[in-house]
């Protein structure tokens, strides 16, 4: 998570405390659910955004259902998804 600053967390410090040992890409996961369970998908999606594992075919289907301009917004890691697909899938009409 060093590359992106931390979106508000909706996890208490006991909480989080639980998830010191975990990865970092799965504290994202747990901060992500808790957001949407607070009703607050933007930071839902700011912290599913800061996961550096994000499965290639879920970016693509976020492209599919949110469009290219929303994965930019977020600044979702596009590493694994430019492997998988080629380094130009976001704008291509082909995904």
């Amino acid at each position: 998570m060093s590359a992106h600053s931390h979106p508000k967390s909706y996890l208490s410090d006991a909480q989080r405390q639980a998830y010191a040992n975990t990865t970092a890409d799965h504290l994202c996961a747990v901060e992500a659910l808790a957001a949407t369970k607070a009703d607050d998908p933007q930071t839902a999606f700011a912290w599913m955004a800061c996961r550096q594992d994000m499965p290639p075919e879920a970016l693509l289907f976020l492209k599919r259902t949110s469009g290219a301009d929303f994965i930019r917004k977020y600044g979702f890691d596009l590493q694994r998804a430019n492997e998988e697909f080629g380094p130009d899938w976001l704008d291509n009409s082909r995904y």
